[in-house]
C-alpha cells in the first residue's frame, strides 16, 4: 500500500491511494465496503449503491453504437441505440468499442432525441438524452465530437452565436448549408462577429442529409437549445443561415410559433386558433401582400386575433411551386381540432372537404380558422370542361348565391340563394340543379336570472326536456343531481340560499333539422379528483368541453388537450375535489352548436375586447373562472346580435385575469312560456324573476317586525 506516488504511477497504485485515504476517511467502514469506490479500468468513482459521483482521469471520449458489443461504433448518434463513455488520460480518442462503457438510450437518437453533457469542474459530468437542455442550467452543451477535458468546464456563451455546417470535425466543406452535412459547430463572440476558421468552432454530430434543418429556442440568459429536426418542432425557430443570434434575446413568449408535425403531406398542429395568411415572393416574404395573385410564396403566422401583421419576418414561409390562381391554389382541410392539412394543386385533391383558401382574393385579412371543419358548405363550384355548371358570388349578409346550369344559361339571374349559416347539406342532380338545400339543426335558449330569498330552494323554470339545463349559484357550477334536482316547471336547490345569492339558469335545446324532435345538446361528465392528479382522462373531441373544478371553470390557460382523444393535462396539479365536464353536441353540419374564445384583461381598463364575436342574447361570461350576471357585473355596448366586447361593472380591472366566453346562435327560446317561467328578454336587461313569498312567511316577517317593534317601545319608557 503506497503512501506516495511517484512521478508514473500504474492505474492499480493510483486505486490503492485513493482506497487508502477513503478508508481513512471512514475508519469505522469495512474494507471492501466503502462508502466511495473508485474503477482504475473505466476510471468511474461511484458511491456504494452504483451511482457515479465522478471520473478518475481527465479526459471523456463519447462515442455511439447500437449494441454494448460497439456494432456500427461511430461519432454521429443519429440512429443509433447506445452511447459510450471512456475515461482516459489522454486526449487522443480510443477508436476500441471495448475500452467503452455502454449505456442504452430507449428509442434511441434522432431528430426527438440528442446528447447533452454539463462538467462542473472537479472531473464532474453529467449526461441527459433528450429533445432540448433537462433544464435552464447555461453550461449544458451538445456532447461535443473532441475528448471533453474535466479539468475545464465549458466557458459561458458570448453574447452572440453562429452556426455552420461541414462533413467532419475540423470544418472540410465548412458553410452555411446544412444540406448533407455530418457536424454543425457553434461559435460565440462580444461583437457580433463571425469566424470564418473551422477551429473556432466547437463541432458537434449529426447527419443532416437533404431533409434535416436547425431550429432553435433561446431561453435568455445566454441559454440555448438547438435541435436537428426534418419537422420544426413545436416553440421552435429555423435558424437563419449565415446569421448571429443575440443569446440575450428569449425567443419565449415573444414569437408566435407554429408546429409542423409532417411535411408530405404539409401537415400543422398550432397552438393558437388561426393561421394568419401572407403572400409573396421570395422565401422571405419579398413583395408581399394579401392577394395571392401571381404571388409563388405563401407565409404563415399563428394567432389568436384575426389582424393580419405586414413583417414578413414574422411569417414562415413555404413554396408555392407555382404561380398562386394561375398554376396552383392554396388549398385547406381542417378537421376542428388545432391541425390543418394543406395542399397546392389547380384543384382539390379529392372529395373529402378541401376549402380554396387563395380563392379569398379580396379578403382583407386572410386566414385559416383551425377551429372550424372545412368542406361542410358549399362556397365555390369548379366548372368541368363540359360545360360552365356553376356560378357563385358572396352577397350581403353573408348569403351564397348560386346557379348550376350544363348549358351555361342564368349567369345573371341571381340563381337559388341560401344563407350557409343555416344550411347543412346541398344536394344537386344530374341536371347541374340544386334539388335540396338542408336546413341545420336548430338551437333553442332560454335563462333565468334571479336573487334568492333567504332560505329558498325551489325556482319556477319551464325546462321540459330532461337534463338540458345549466345551473349556478354565486358563479358557480352546480353539478346535476347532486347540487340540484328538477322536474318540467322546477329547480331545486340541495341547500338552502342565503338572501342575495345569485341564480342563474340556462335551457339549451336541440332541435332536429328533419324531424323536429330534441337531440341530446350536451352530457355532463364527472370525475372525483385526487391530490396532485394532472391528467383527467376522457374521450371526447378536442374544443367540445367546458371543465369546471369545484364549481370553479377552468380557462383556456389551465389546461390543455391531450391528442386522440386521450382527455385533458392540467397545467397546476390538482389540489382534489369534484370535476365536471360539459360535453357539447355537434348539429348535422358536424359543427358545434357553441362558439368561444378567451382573453385576458388589461391593465386600469374596464373594457374586455375578445378575438372572436359572441352572441349578445345567448352567451355565459366568465371572469376569473366564476360567471358573471350581464346587466349587472358588465354591459354590453351597441346594439348588434354579435359583438366583440363587453365593459366589466365595479370590477378592478387588473392586467392578465382570465375572460372565457361560450355562444348559442339561437333561433328563440327553448320554452314556449310566459317570461314568468323561461325568464329571457335579452342580455343586456335580464329579466328578474323575483320570488312570492307564501302567506306563513309574511305572518312570520310581520311577526318579527311587531317583537322588534315592541322592544323598541319598552326601551323608551325604560322599563327594558
Amino acid at each position: 500500500m503506497p503512501f506516495l506516488l511517484d512521478g508514473n504511477p500504474t492505474p492499480s497504485e493510483i486505486s490503492e491511494a485513493i482506497n487508502y485515504i477513503l478508508a481513512n476517511l471512514s475508519p469505522q467502514t469495512p474494507p471492501g465496503q466503502y462508502v466511495v469506490n473508485n474503477n482504475p479500468e473505466t476510471g468511474f468513482i461511484s458511491n456504494s449503491v452504483g451511482t457515479l459521483l465522478q471520473y478518475q482521469y481527465r479526459y471523456l471520449d463519447v462515442k455511439y453504437a447500437d449494441n454494448p458489443a460497439g456494432l456500427n461504433f461511430s461519432d454521429n448518434p443519429y440512429g443509433r441505440l447506445y452511447f459510450g463513455i471512456y475515461n482516459t488520460n489522454t486526449v487522443t480518442e480510443s477508436v476500441d468499442p471495448n475500452q467503452y462503457t455502454w449505456f442504452q438510450v430507449t428509442g434511441g437518437f434522432g431528430a426527438t432525441k440528442i446528447l447533452w453533457v454539463v462538467t462542473a469542474g472537479g472531473r464532474h459530468a453529467s449526461f441527459a438524452a433528450s429533445q432540448e437542455a433537462p433544464d435552464l442550467n447555461q453550461n449544458w452543451r451538445l456532447v461535443p465530437l473532441r475528448s471533453i477535458d474535466l479539468d475545464n468546464p465549458f466557458q459561458p456563451f458570448l453574447q452572440w452565436m453562429s452556426i455552420k455546417f461541414a462533413t467532419d470535425s475540423v470544418g472540410t466543406g465548412f458553410s452555411d448549408d446544412p444540406t448533407d452535412a455530418l457536424f454543425y459547430g457553434v461559435y460565440t463572440s462580444e461583437d457580433n462577429t463571425t469566424s470564418t476558421d473551422p477551429t473556432d468552432y466547437e463541432w458537434s454530430p449529426f447527419d443532416f442529409d437533404t431533409t434535416y434543418q436547425l431550429y432553435y429556442r433561446s431561453f435568455g440568459g445566454r441559454n440555448i437549445s438547438l435541435v436537428p429536426a426534418e419537422n420544426k418542432p413545436i416553440g421552435y425557430i429555423p435558424y437563419m443561415y449565415g446569421t448571429t443570434l443575440n443569446l440575450d434575446v428569449a425567443t419565449l413568449g415573444a414569437v408566435s410559433d407554429i408546429g409542423i408535425i409532417s411535411s408530405s403531406p404539409l401537415i400543422i398542429e398550432s397552438p393558437y386558433r388561426y393561421l394568419l395568411l401572407l403572400y409573396g415572393t421570395s422565401s422571405t416574404g419579398g413583395t408581399t401582400s394579401t392577394d395571392p395573385a401571381g404571388k409563388t410564396w405563401y407565409g404563415l403566422q399563428p394567432s389568436d386575433i384575426i389582424a393580419i401583421d405586414s413583417n414578413p419576418a414574422d411569417y414562415t414561409w413555404f413554396d408555392a411551386g407555382g404561380a398562386l390562381i394561375d398554376d396552383v391554389n392554396l388549398w385547406v382541410r381542417t378537421t376542428g381540432g388545432n391541425t390543418v392539412q394543406i395542399n397546392l394543386s389547380i384543384a382539390a385533391p379529392d372529395s373529402t372537404g378541401w376549402f380554396n383558401v387563395s380563392g379569398q382574393t379580396v379578403t382583407n385579412d386572410p386566414y385559416i380558422d383551425l377551429y372550424t371543419r372545412s368542406g361542410l358548405l358549399v362556397t365555390s363550384v369548379t366548372s368541368p370542361t363540359s360545360g360552365r355548371i356553376g356560378y357563385s358570388n358572396l352577397g350581403a349578409n353573408g348569403i351564397l348565391n348560386i346557379n348550376l346550369d350544363p348549358y351555361g344559361q342564368g349567369r345573371d339571374s341571381g340563381g337559388y340563394a341560401f344563407d350557409p349559416a343555416g344550411t347543412s347539406t346541398i344536394e344537386v342532380d344530374q341536371f347541374g340543379r340544386i334539388i335540396q338545400a338542408a336546413p341545420l339543426d336548430t338551437v333553442l335558449y332560454s335563462t333565468l336570472q334571479t336573487t334568492a330569498t333567504a332560505g329558498q330552494t325551489a325556482f319556477t323554470f319551464s325546462n321540459a326536456q330532461a337534463d338540458q339545463i345549466l345551473v349556478f349559484r354565486n358563479g358557480s357550477f352546480l353539478k346535476p343531481g347532486t347540487d340540484f334536482t328538477r322536474t318540467a316547471t322546477t329547480v331545486t336547490l340541495a341547500s338552502a340560499c342565503v338572501v342575495g345569492d345569485i341564480i342563474q339558469m340556462y335551457y339549451i335545446r336541440l332541435i332536429d333539422a328533419a324531424t323536429s324532435a330534441d337531440k341530446v345538446p350536451f352530457v355532463v361528465q364527472n370525475e372525483t379528483l385526487t391530490y396532485g392528479q394532472t391528467s383527467i382522462p376522457a374521450s371526447n373531441v378536442d374544443g367540445s368541453e367546458v371543465i369546471f373544478i369545484n364549481g370553479v371553470l377552468l380557462v383556456d390557460s389551465d389546461y390543455d388537450y391531450i391528442g386522440t382523444n386521450q382527455g385533458y393535462e392540467l397545467y397546476t396539479p390538482s389540489v382534489g375535489g369534484d370535476c365536471n365536464i360539459v360535453v357539447f353536441a355537434f348539429n348535422n353540419a358536424n359543427a358545434l352548436i357553441f362558439t368561444e374564445n378567451y382573453v385576458e384583461t388589461a391593465y386600469a381598463s374596464s373594457s374586455v375586447v375578445f378575438p372572436t364575436q359572441f352572441y349578445r342574447n345567448s352567451h355565459l361570461m366568465w371572469l376569473n373562472g366564476a360567471l358573471l350576471k350581464p346587466g349587472t357585473d358588465y354591459t354590453i355596448p351597441g346594439s348588434a346580435t354579435l359583438t366583440y366586447s363587453i365593459v366589466l361593472v365595479g370590477a378592478l380591472s387588473f392586467s392578465g385575469q382570465p375572460m372565457q366566453f361560450i355562444a348559442f346562435n339561437k333561433a328563440g327560446e327553448a320554452s314556449s312560456s310566459s317570461g314568468g317561467s323561461a325568464g329571457v328578454l335579452g342580455m343586456d336587461m335580464p329579466f328578474q324573476l323575483e320570488y312570492k313569498p307564501s302567506m306563513r312567511e309574511l305572518f312570520d316577517d310581520m311577526q318579527k317586525q311587531l317583537e322588534s317593534l315592541k322592544s323598541e317601545i319598552e326601551m323608551l319608557k325604560g322599563t327594558k
